[in-house]
């Protein structure tokens, strides 16, 4: 599973920087994708034909106790994630909450 937040301070190549995280995700090892923040629904739309219906989850900052809930409701104790995203993004406090 990956979760993956805006990547923040790019300027005008945010959107296509975002889209091009496309290439490295593999729904063959990454079954689940969960972004959060406004730039990552570029990447939404770029893996809307890789990767099957319901498999790509989208959050706006806002929303990241939903997050959290969805995560705890997927996870398995032999499951690895990975999260990355800007520090602006506070993921830090998923891994806190998912850790609690």
């Amino acid at each position: 599973m990956a979760v993956l937040g805006d990547m923040l301070e790019l300027g005008e190549a945010g959107p296509e920087l975002h889209a091009s995280l496309a290439d490295a995700l593999d729904p063959a090892t990454i079954q689940e994708v969960y972004l959060v923040g406004d730039l990552m629904q570029n990447l939404v739309e770029a893996l809307q034909d890789k990767y099957p219906a319901g498999a790509v989850h989208h959050y706006a900052v806002d929303e990241k106790p939903a997050l959290l809930a969805d995560l705890k409701a997927t996870l398995t104790p032999t499951d690895i994630l990975l999260l990355k995203g800007s520090h602006g993004i506070h993921l830090e406090t998923i891994v806190t909450d998912l850790v609690d």
